[in-house]
């Protein structure tokens, strides 16, 4: 399985990397975007804000939104979209953006239900 995962905390990365070793993790917008553009990803883990901003605006460039607007754009073979933010009503806005677009959109906030879903929605994928 492919896996991505946006998010700009060492922290968070570190952890997810050691549940799921063959993820590529990145750590901007703009990472996210060329990654996907290069590899079909199975699962998308995307964080909202990013460059170390909290409550970031929706319209920004380097936040988890921008990579929704590209996918939105430019449609992505991924089988599950897991949001992991910890801004809600930025990821909520993600989410229903991306529920017009694709089946298997997931809302977790970062931690250990959201590692734990993760692994049941890669199970259930096969």
């Amino acid at each position: 399985m492919n896996i991505l995962f946006l998010d700009d905390s060492d922290r968070r990365c570190k952890t997810f990397k050691s549940n799921f070793p063959s993820a590529d993790i990145v750590n901007t917008a703009e990472e996210a975007i060329k990654a996907m553009q290069h590899t079909h990803y199975d699962l998308i883990c995307l964080d909202h804000d990013l460059g170390g901003e909290q409550m970031a605006d929706t319209k920004g460039k380097n936040t988890g939104s921008e990579v929704v607007r590209h996918m939105i754009k430019n449609p992505h073979p991924a089988k599950a979209i897991v949001i992991h933010t910890h801004n809600p009503p930025a990821g909520n806005q993600m989410v229903m953006a991306l529920m017009k677009h694709y089946d298997g959109v997931y809302r977790y906030t970062f931690g250990p239900v959201m590692l734990m879903m993760t692994g049941q929605i890669l199970d259930e994928m096969g």
